[in-house]
């Protein structure tokens, strides 16, 4: 591809704000045709918004888009569709009781004077599937199927609408190997078809094998433009941290501390299929172990593996707590062996957002609170519950609040008092601080070390890095659901960690 050739679409100086926050601030961004142009950053560094402004899903307040060369105002998504401006956003967002025919067609349908020509569309959607190695039916419904099957059927929707631009968000998030050999063959196929293509992703290696350009965002703004076939990933990595940042955060801000050697918890053999692959580890007394990785690594995954969630399933594990072989099959079984988990997804895996704080705090001790007589002893709840808001410092009007009356970070502390009554002795953390201000993710962190001096074995799954080096006395990291790297004590910083995390070395 000639660097001269003029892009099909250029963006100049895209300003973007929600409420005070600004999201971007001036970055110009261009897509030429048959290139394939990867962008690049940490979360929060503007990718997604300003592919957002692209689709039409947003506008931006300043700069301006240029589209063949004249001005591009976009009312809306669609409009953007209209002019073959294509998204594969990283959540799947097809409709589950539709057929994969249906689904693929959708808003796209084959038509002969008003009817829908059906036969010819199954047929096409068929040789869809067939030319992309996806072996489903094209009658499927959408909801029986996996969910790999699903990312590739959102993929395949979108190269159907005759993209002139291509935007793919981690498209290969959640893939297998052979998935994602297949996804970055299309990827080069349509590319050499003419189509411009914007390829986000976390994972450095796909970078380079596909793009041509690579554009990193860090705080909302440009860092670098960088020809692929001339730098290197420390380079990449360099442009992301920022070379005056790099250097400052490439150690820890807190002190490592000795642990002792004693195991707590030890996990052997974990599998899930297509989530996680032969994982084990040791968690020792009074650690802060740090597990982390990027979209689809699987770190989310082995936490609720480990608990025993019912909506992931196990085809292999072995658990040992304090030397003795346990069973986690289910949570019942890992609250009665006091391993608990704080779920990342608040809203719909943690609170009850229209009951009270004493119910949502002592949901899982309520046997603790019988009398025997099928009744409840109401007074010892209020107690417990107005102990634990004391402890956490949760800002509330009373026990009796609806929880859905606090602030994030307060309900994020009413869910850490409900695992800390069942008096864990691992605690799991899957994204604690997600979503909450910083004074609320001092006071969890304060809780975490209170934690560990007590001996608790502590799991925090975090994408936030700066979590990881603060907190951690040890760090795995996961990709593509294998565990391929630990890093323990001096030698967590946040380069290695990051340049582990999406190089998958």
């Amino acid at each position: 591809m000639s660097g001269a050739e003029a892009p099909i679409l250029q963006c100049s100086g895209i300003v973007k704000s929600f409420g005070g926050v600004r999201a971007l601030r001036g970055v110009d961004f261009a897509i030429r045709r048959g290139g394939i142009h990867g962008l690049v950053g940490e979360n929060g560094a503007g990718k997604s918004t300003l592919t957002r402004i692209i689709a039409g899903i947003h506008r931006q307040d300043e700069g301006s888009i240029r589209l063949d060369g004249e001005e591009l105002r976009l009312a809306d998504a669609n409009d953007a569709l209209a002019r073959r401006i294509v998204t594969i956003h990283q959540d799947i967002n097809l409709i589950p009781s539709l057929s994969v025919t249906d689904n693929i067609l959708l808003n796209n349908e084959l038509t002969k004077g008003g009817l829908l020509r059906r036969k010819d569309g199954r047929k096409r959607v068929a040789d869809l599937l067939a030319k992309y190695h996806l072996d489903v039916s094209p009658d499927a419904l959408v909801q029986t199927l996996p969910n790999d099957a699903r990312k590739m059927i959102q993929i395949i929707k979108a190269v159907n609408r005759d993209a002139r631009i291509l935007i793919m968000d981690e498209p290969t998030s959640s893939l297998n190997q052979t998935e994602v050999r297949v996804v970055l063959d299309m990827i080069r196929s349509l590319a050499e078809q003419g189509v411009g293509i914007v390829f986000i992703s976390h994972y450095m290696s796909e970078i380079f094998q596909v793009c041509d350009d690579i554009t990193v965002l860090r705080d909302g703004q440009n860092a670098a433009h960088l020809p692929r076939e001339t730098t290197t990933l420390d380079v990449v990595v360099g442009a992301m941290l920022g070379s005056e940042a790099a250097a400052a955060k490439a150690t820890g801000s807190h002190a490592r501390r000795q642990i002792a050697d004693e195991p707590l918890f030890e996990v052997a053999g974990l599998s899930a299929p297509g989530k996680l692959r032969d994982v084990g580890f040791t968690l020792r007394k009074g650690e802060v172990l740090g597990v982390t990785g990027l979209t689809g690594s699987g770190a989310s995954d082995l936490a609720k593996a480990i608990f025993g969630s019912t909506d992931i399933r196990r085809d292999g594990g072995r658990f040992r707590l304090e030397g003795r072989e346990v069973r986690l099959d289910n949570p019942h079984q890992s609250l009665s062996h006091r391993i608990a988990l704080l779920t990342s997804d608040r809203l719909r895996e943690g609170v009850l957002p229209d009951f009270s704080l004493i119910d949502n705090m002592t949901l899982p001790i309520l046997d603790r609170f019988s009398k025997g007589s099928g009744f409840l002893d109401e007074k010892q709840r209020r107690e417990v519950t107005e102990a634990g808001i004391r402890r956490l410092n949760v800002r509330t009007s009373g026990p009796n609040a609806t929880i859905r009356q606090l602030s994030g970070g307060n309900q994020q502390k009413v869910l850490m008092a409900r695992w800390l009554e069942t008096g864990p002795k691992v605690l799991i953390l899957d994204e604690p601080t997600i979503g909450i201000d910083l004074g609320a993710k001092a006071e969890i962190k304060a809780i975490i070390r209170d934690l560990t001096a007590q001996g608790v074995g502590v799991i925090l799954v975090t994408t936030e890095i700066d979590e990881i080096v603060d907190m951690c006395d040890r760090v795995l990291i996961l990709y593509r659901g294998a565990l391929i790297r630990e890093y323990a004590g001096t030698d967590i910083n946040r380069e290695a960690v990051l340049a582990a995390s999406i190089s998958g070395s």
